[in-house]
Formats: structure tokens, sequence, C-alpha cells
């Protein structure tokens, strides 16, 4: 059975910093079809094949999650975290702006070590919800900004390492969407945002600390 956790962040309400224009985003489109994609692979960057490959692998963890997707509909200010360790449990959190302020949810998935795991299936096994300080939030977008990740190559792979985690980040801003992939690549940048993201709706940060 799912946990659900739900906490506040404190912090006074002001205008969170903006990040610089998307130059390299799409925009976001207006009314999402009908039974839409969770991602779409053409906004992946990734070698023909590959994009479909990891596009489905996302939308398996999303639609477990129950949390739609950021490219279409919706033109809010958005962040998501996408963290599938190799043989860890995998990670997945939003932080997003609603009638309330700042919204993170977050997910956490059962071992896939364990014998009753299925990974075509992730199974929850534990939700979180926090009401997020635009202090917070600052933190994030400073980071980003900072680090240029708007306008970094949207897909990186290895093909030297045979087992490596995956990262996936989601940017929604100023009407733009941005989606970054790193798959078994070290990129600091990429994963302290991560990082932030999940701590923001309190699931565990790091996969490598089991």
């Amino acid at each position: 059975m799912a946990i659900v956790a739900v906490t506040t962040l404190a912090g006074c309400s002001r205008e969170p910093e903006r990040p610089p224009t998307i130059r390299s985003g799409f925009a976001i489109v207006s009314s999402c079809p009908a039974d839409p994609p969770y991602i779409r692979s053409d906004y992946l960057g990734a070698p023909v094949g590959a994009n479909t490959e990891v596009g489905e692998r996302i939308t398996e963890y999303l639609r477990a999650s129950e949390q739609g997707p950021l490219w279409c509909g919706d033109t809010t200010d958005a962040y998501r975290a996408i963290w599938l360790p190799a043989n860890r449990r995998a990670r997945l959190a939003s932080v997003a702006r609603d009638s309330n302020g700042w919204t993170a949810r977050g997910v956490q998935f059962s071992d896939p070590r364990s014998t009753d795991a299925d990974r075509s299936n992730p199974i929850v096994e534990h939700r979180a919800q926090e009401s997020v300080s635009d202090q917070h939030v600052d933190t994030i977008t400073a980071a980003l900004s900072a680090s240029n990740l708007w306008n970094a190559p949207a897909w990186r792979y290895s093909l030297e390492t045979f087992d490596g985690d995956t990262l996936i980040l989601e940017m929604r801003t100023q009407g733009s969407y941005r989606i970054l992939t790193r798959i078994k690549v070290p990129d600091s940048d990429v994963q302290s945002i991560i990082e932030k993201i999940l701590q923001a709706a309190g699931i565990p940060s790091s996969p490598r600390d089991e």
C-alpha cells in the first residue's frame, strides 16, 4: 500500500527568480490531444530507435506516478525529475506552480531487486506531497540559470559503460518546454537539479545512498 506524506516548507511569499529565456525549447502545445503521450520521443533529441525505447520506459514510470505530460495543456512553470538507477529504487518528483503557490509531488518505486518486481510495471512504494516556498524554488531556478541547462544538449548517452543510471529532467517555463536525458553519463549539473526537486517533494534524493 502506498504511503502518503504531506508537509509544508514555510517561507514568505514573493515572486521567485525567473530563469533566462529558453532558446532551444519547444513551444507548449495549448491543448493536449486525446490520450497524449507522456513524453514526445521527437523532443528527446535521441537517435532513431533509442528515442522510442527511452520514451516508452519513461512513460511507464510517469503513468504509475499518475503525473501527466508537461509539454501540452497547462503553461504554468513546472520542473520534473526522474532518476532511474540500474538496480535500485527509481524516484520521480515534480515542482509546479498552482493556485496555492508551489506544490511538489514525488514517488518512490519498489526495489527492482525484490522478487515481486516487474520492470515493465513499476510499483509505487511511497508517495509524498509538499507545499514549497518561493525561496526553495529559487534554489532550483538559480542553479538552472548558473549551469545554463536551458541550452545544454538534450541527449547524452555513453556506450562505454555497460550499466548505469538514467537521469531525466523536464522543464516548463515561459511557454517553453525542454527535456534533458542522461544515460550512463555523469552530469553533476543535471544530478544536482534532480536532487533539489526530489528533496522538495520529500523523496530521498540519491538512490546511491541505498
